[in-house]
């Protein structure tokens, strides 16, 4: 594969960010959330306005993205869950360049910054049945602890929420300085 770069996303890429976060998360979720849940989630935090607010929110890493010829190929974030714990919000990558190693390097980037700010763990939720995430942590070291209810917003009140009626998988890993 012709080369990339892993490097924080800026406002110059938030159309191709959005875009291919909208292709990613339709893919995923295809078949394993109603498509009317899909569009509402899609147009809600895949917007170029909210990617704007995440990329200038300080409390987690922001998106870290694989990008080439200032096409975004694949994005993800984290945070600390506690002062040495942290939480993988989110990888993708673009249907069309998976299982060339992004996801590998965009986790290595961000788990990267997470160990240098002291994390010493490092968690993630996968929904059920996820044939794509599943496999990709397992493969990472990360290990089976449990599930909780799937995180959602609200549709009356648009506050966080857990939905128990859907659960997702919690996984979770050692962190190692170096890694």
């Amino acid at each position: 594969m012709t080369s990339y770069t892993i490097r924080k996303a800026v406002e110059t890429d938030l159309p191709s960010l959005a875009a291919m976060l909208r292709i990613s998360w339709k893919d995923t979720y295809t078949g394993l959330l109603p498509d009317d849940e899909i569009d509402r989630t899609i147009a809600r935090i895949y917007s170029v306005d909210a990617l704007r607010n995440a990329i200038q929110d300080s409390d987690w890493t922001g998106y870290y993205i694989a990008v080439k010829d200032g096409v975004v190929l694949g994005a993800g974030g984290g945070a600390f869950k506690s002062p040495d714990s942290s939480e993988l919000y989110v990888i993708y990558v673009h249907p069309e360049m998976r299982y060339r190693g992004i996801g590998r390097r965009l986790l290595d980037a961000i788990t990267a910054e997470l160990i240098m700010q002291g994390a010493k763990d490092q968690w993630v939720s996968v929904t059920q049945d996820n044939a794509k995430g599943v496999p990709f942590y397992e493969a990472r070291g990360f290990e089976l602890k449990g599930t909780r209810g799937a995180w959602r917003k609200d549709k009356h009140t648009g506050e966080d929420v857990y939905d128990e009626n859907r659960q997702t998988l919690r996984f979770w890993r050692q962190l190692v300085e170096g890694e």
